[in-house]
């Protein structure tokens, strides 16, 4: 495994700091980094400082005088999106799939004590986007079809990208084609090459609307559009319109790799409606709306204030409150 490249970071809140100490002898140690705090002041700044972004809080319920009560409730009132795991002991832990406490604090899992870095991955390992473009590459030399060399080759092996919405470093890391008609494709891009705009807009400009990538390589560009759309979303130099862009181009890969793996046409369907809504609230609403705009800029803020609004329908249904204006209003 290589190093995850993410600000984001494991929070370990125990009250014994020092029993952590073997992680630094860890082989994979420093693959991702890992905070550690056995103080309920610097666990509630951590918390609640926006600028630290964080894979998950592991909790130890047995903090002296500290409340592992309190904590959590914080973590899920401050970081609704963030997974909480409960530390256990072994013995604690043997036999059992769940962790459930007194609090009843809805906790996503448990990890037991003594662990290693890689079983703290493994806990996020949902989580992680991680890219490796050198495995790309080595896929790539796999295929022996020549640049500028028309391929007779059938439609369904191919998956096709929108010109604009394709995403590449200034090298590609995907053999690259355009379609000259059924069945017939032409290589412009060997993998490894530079990517040249220049020659995009010269088959813009012949009539060609997509890209084309070899089907086995489908998700290895689906997992490359996931590592960069990340890293779009959370520059606060990049416009709004075109982070969601990016996000729109991702759930259409997603899509697209959906059905390869059976999803029916009716439930991608429903997701393609969803999506186009989405475009559509985007272009026609949220750029009019100078308190959605600004909104949408804070995405922290963005995600605090979905959840927010999700738990609160959620605990209006339980209570029997319902009705259209009241989830307006919310």
């Amino acid at each position: 495994m290589s190093i995850i490249k993410s600000n984001k970071k494991i929070v370990i809140i125990d009250k014994n700091r020092d029993s952590y100490n073997y992680l630094e002898e860890d082989p994979d140690f420093g693959k991702v980094e890992i905070i550690i705090t056995d103080h309920q002041k610097e666990a509630t700044g951590i918390i609640e400082d926006s600028s630290i972004d964080a894979y998950a809080f592991f909790v130890n319920p047995e903090l002296d005088g500290i409340g592992s009560a309190t904590i959590v409730k914080q973590i899920l009132l401050k970081r609704p999106t963030v997974p909480v795991f409960y530390i256990t002991s072994l013995s604690q832990s043997a036999g059992c799939d769940q962790v459930t406490y007194n609090d009843k604090m809805p906790i996503c899992g448990h990890i037991a004590k003594p662990f290693v870095i890689k079983d703290l991955l493994n806990k996020i390992k949902d989580q992680i986007t991680f890219f490796n473009s050198q495995k790309a590459l080595e896929l790539a030399k796999l295929n022996k079809d020549k640049v500028d060399t028309e391929i007779e080759e059938k439609d369904p092996n191919f998956v096709k990208i929108r010109l604009e919405q394709f995403l590449s470093g200034s090298a590609s890391i995907f053999d690259i084609y355009v379609k000259i008609r059924k069945d017939k494709y032409i290589k412009i891009l060997q993998a490894g090459d530079v990517f040249d705009g220049e020659r995009l807009d010269y088959y813009a400009e012949k009539g060609a609307t997509y890209l084309y990538i070899r089907k086995d390589m489908q998700e290895e560009y689906v997992r490359y559009c996931d590592h960069i759309t990340q890293a779009i979303t959370k520059s606060a130099k990049v416009e709004v319109d075109k982070k969601v862009g990016f996000l729109l181009n991702q759930a259409e890969l997603t899509l697209e790799m959906g059905r390869k793996l059976g999803v029916t046409n009716d439930t991608i369907a429903h997701a393609h409606k969803n999506i186009k809504n989405t475009a559509y609230f985007i272009n026609n609403k949220i750029q009019k709306d100078e308190v959605m705009k600004n909104l949408l800029y804070g995405m922290k803020d963005f995600e605090h204030s979905s959840a927010v609004v999700t738990f609160s329908a959620m605990l209006a249904d339980v209570m029997g409150i319902s009705g259209e204006r009241l989830y307006r209003i919310l």
